[in-house]
C-alpha cells in the first residue's frame, strides 16, 4: 500500500498554492497517495480547520500523515510540529490546529520540526511548501522522526469555556459554523436531555431527531455527528437567517408541554 498523505489548507485551489505542495511532495515521494480533505477551510480559520481534520483524520489507517497549513503566524517564530497519534502523523503549525484531533486521538510523541536541515528550511511566507510539503514526503520515505525534529510538549491553544449545567439550564455558546450556516456549539451530547429547547438571541431551536423531523423553513436543534448541539435551519442558513455569530450563547431548557413534539 502506498504511503498516504492528506492535505488541509485554506488556500483554495486558483492560485496554485495546493498544486506546488502536491509537486513538492511527489517528487521526493512519487508513490505518495495524496487525499485532499479541504481546501476550503475560510482564511485564517485556525478553528475551523482543527475541526475539520478531527473529523476526518481518525477515519484513515495507521501510518497516514496529515498535513494541515492554516498558518497566519507563517514567517514568525512560531514553531512546526510533526505529532504522532494513534499511529498517525500530523504535519503543521504550532497554533491549535492539531488541538481538537488530539482529543480524539491518544497523543504519542510531538517533536518541534528543525527550522533548516539539508531536506527544507523555514520560509517567510509559505512554508506549506517549505517545511510541511517536504516533511511529509521524507517522513514518508522513511526518514527517522528523530532527523526531522526534537521532542517538545505542546499546550492547547483553542481554549473555549466549557459548557455548563446550571439547575435545570445548560450554557454553552457558538464554537464555529459549517458550510450550511449550521452552528457548532460547545454543548456535547451527554449534556442535551430530551425534550430540550436550545435558544440563542432570543430565537428557539426545539430538539429534533434529524434535519427534515422540522418543518419547512423552521429553526431546530440536533446532535451532529461530532457529538455536539447543533443549531440550523430545515432547509435554509440558520447563521444568515438569525443573524448568528460565534460566541454567542446557547441556553438550553425544558420546553413548554404544549411545545413539546
Amino acid at each position: 500500500m502506498p504511503p498516504i498523505i492528506t492535505l488541509t489548507t485554506d488556500f483554495g485551489t486558483q492560485d496554485g498554492y495546493v498544486g506546488a505542495m502536491k509537486g513538492r511532495i511527489l517528487s521526493i515521494c512519487n508513490d505518495a497517495a495524496l487525499v485532499d480533505l479541504s481546501h476550503e477551510i475560510p482564511p485564517q480559520d485556525i478553528r475551523a480547520a482543527a475541526w475539520c481534520l478531527a473529523r476526518a483524520a481518525a477515519e484513515f489507517p495507521a501510518g497516514t500523515i496529515h498535513v494541515t497549513v492554516v498558518d497566519p503566524g507563517v514567517g514568525s517564530r512560531r514553531h512546526a510540529l510533526l505529532v504522532g497519534a494513534a499511529g498517525q502523523w500530523f504535519v503543521g503549525p504550532d497554533n491549535g490546529v492539531f488541538d481538537r484531533i488530539l482529543e480524539r486521538l491518544p497523543l504519542e510523541r510531538a517533536l518541534r520540526i528543525h527550522r533548516r536541515t539539508r531536506w527544507w528550511h523555514a520560509h517567510t511566507s509559505f512554508d506549506g511548501l517549505a517545511v510541511f510539503a517536504p516533511v511529509a514526503a521524507h517522513l514518508a520515505r522513511g526518514l527517522a522522526p528523530s532527523s526531522i525534529g526534537r521532542a517538545t510538549s505542546i499546550e492547547p491553544r483553542l481554549r473555549s469555556a466549557p459548557a455548563l449545567r446550571e439547575g435545570g439550564r445548560v450554557l454553552g455558546r457558538i464554537e464555529l459554523f459549517d458550510r450550511f450556516g449550521n452552528a457548532i456549539t460547545t454543548i456535547p451530547a451527554e449534556l442535551v436531555d430530551p425534550g430540550i429547547v436550545a435558544r440563542c438571541r432570543g430565537i428557539e431551536f426545539p430538539l429534533r431527531d434529524h434535519y427534515a423531523a422540522a418543518a419547512a423553513d423552521q429553526p431546530l436543534a440536533l446532535i451532529d455527528s461530532d457529538q455536539r448541539l447543533e443549531l440550523a435551519l430545515r432547509d435554509g442558513c440558520a447563521r444568515a437567517a438569525f443573524g448568528l455569530e460565534r460566541g454567542d450563547e446557547v441556553e438550553l431548557e425544558p420546553a413548554e408541554p404544549n411545545r413539546r413534539s
